[in-house]
């Protein structure tokens, strides 16, 4: 346990080193600000040592090997943060103001923009990148994608069933740690003899989306908890967000269904109100 535990702490340090890259000294400064300034305040970089730990693993040793890749996924995931807080009119991430709040919805949207490019220069700038990797890659943005448009969609609706809830959180959420973890068995570098069908790095593919997807719709459960029950101090985001936005979280679904047709239609009725007090209603509840 001991060794596994500094083995860990060694991954965690090494993309905490890579990550200090995502830094821009360009111009305008307008555009690069606001990106410098979301950086200067690190999130839990959980994705990058995915990489790094499925990288070591499955036999790699030295892990800038995929430092762009790392920093391909951690830009796509800050990408999808800056447009995640534009549409939901957030104004606080990681206890500090969004983009939009402390410049504006445009500026934080053609910065977003900017940064999914970004994710894809340093991804093409690996060596060990292949074909495969990138329509991987490509792949899962775009389900980022359609899960951000369920979730937006879902807004509009009085109730939805648990089955379509998760169907959301697999893509907007469990897809990009899906990929964190079985990225780096797209390389050049771990399979340089194999191809994209070979049945055994495949099935290594396999496994670990698996473990990805099941550890991304934990994660996304834990986030609908503590938006309503976590202190915004620890947190960095203001409580109750997801109610205010008329998020369908797990805990509305699963209070929708353990209701009684009473509660569940006062439910219904104060979750789609425009009530002041409605989080502290609906947390009583």
């Amino acid at each position: 346990m001991t060794n596994y535990s500094e083995s860990l702490s060694k991954i965690i340090n090494a993309s905490n080193v890579i990550l200090e890259e995502l830094s821009f000294d360009k111009r305008p400064e307008t555009l690069y600000a606001p990106l410098n300034y979301i950086f200067s305040k690190k999130g839990k970089q959980i994705r990058g040592v995915f990489v790094l730990l499925t990288h070591k693993m499955f036999g790699g040793n030295d892990v800038n090997d995929l430092k762009d890749i790392v920093l391909a996924i951690e830009a796509l995931h800050n990408f999808t943060l800056i447009h995640d807080d534009v549409m939901d009119n957030a104004h606080l991430r990681r206890g500090r103001k969004t983009i939009n709040k402390n410049w504006n919805n445009n500026q934080a949207i053609l910065s977003g923009d900017l940064l999914l490019i970004q994710s894809y220069k340093y991804l093409l700038n690996s060596k060990f990148s292949s074909h495969a990797m990138c329509h991987e890659f490509s792949n899962i943005a775009t389900q980022i994608c359609e899960g951000q448009q369920l979730d937006l969609d879902f807004q509009f609706k009085k109730e939805i069933k648990i089955e379509d809830y998760f169907s959301m959180i697999e893509l907007k959420t469990a897809a990009l740690i899906q990929l964190s973890l079985s990225i780096p068995l797209y390389s050049s570098y771990l399979y340089p003899n194999s191809t994209n069908t070979d049945s055994s790095v495949n099935i290594h593919r396999d496994i670990m989306k698996k473990i990805g997807l099941t550890l991304g719709k934990l994660f996304q459960i834990q986030d609908d908890y503590l938006d309503l029950y976590g202190k915004e101090s620890i947190v960095g985001k203001v409580v109750g967000g997801d109610i205010i936005e008329k998020k369908k979280t797990f805990l509305y679904v699963e209070a929708c269904r353990l209701s009684t047709p009473q509660q569940k239609k006062y439910l219904i009725s104060t979750y789609d109100s425009e009530d002041r007090n409605r989080i502290n209603l609906i947390k009583e509840l």
